[in-house]
């Protein structure tokens, strides 16, 4: 009898210590997604500071292009509240800004704004590279939520899968920004 009540209280042990570690599992790809979403959230926010930095350069050649400088500035200002729509405005005002560029060829050559023009490369590689880190944390918490046993564990701390990072913008007549 001392022994069948010790086989039971050893896979009673086994069952719980295999429900702590895959808790910790889960709780640490949360944390994973999350610090990728940050990630995301810091690249937009640099990219946006660069286009109103780009937009103050292109201000002082174009001074009557003020409708698409108003329209950045108040997509700026959205972008705490609803990132993934003033994303996509962004890119939309971004076109537009390319167009007041392409009016003013003595600004291309401004040292200025080509370093400016520099920088955005790097940040658009920046945001990409976010864009990519959180689908690919995302991935990873998914699977594992939708894996058996694990299911059953997440499903009673209310862990659920989340979005992929996805815009909803048409790349096929996206405007390009040539600066």
């Amino acid at each position: 009898m001392r022994e069948i009540v010790i086989g039971l209280v050893s896979v009673l042990v086994l069952i719980l210590i295999y429900y702590v570690v895959v808790y910790n599992k889960l709780q640490r790809l949360l944390n994973n997604a999350e610090e990728a979403s940050s990630g995301i959230d810091i690249a937009l926010n640099k990219r946006f500071d660069l286009i109103t930095n780009l937009v103050e350069v292109v201000k002082g050649y174009s001074k009557h292009e003020s409708e698409v400088f108003r329209e950045i500035a108040a997509i700026r200002n959205n972008l705490v509240s609803a990132r993934d729509i003033a994303n996509e405005q962004m890119e939309v005002a971004v076109g537009k800004l390319s167009v007041v560029v392409e009016s003013y060829p003595q600004l291309k050559a401004s040292e200025q704004y080509l370093n400016l023009q520099k920088n955005m490369t790097n940040v658009e590689e920046h945001l990409q590279a976010s864009r990519r880190l959180y689908n690919r944390s995302v991935t990873e918490l998914n699977n594992v939520i939708r894996q058996f046993p694990t299911s059953f564990i997440a499903k009673n701390h209310a862990i659920n899968s989340k979005d992929l990072f996805a815009t909803s913008g048409d790349y096929s007549s996206k405007p390009e920004l040539n600066f």
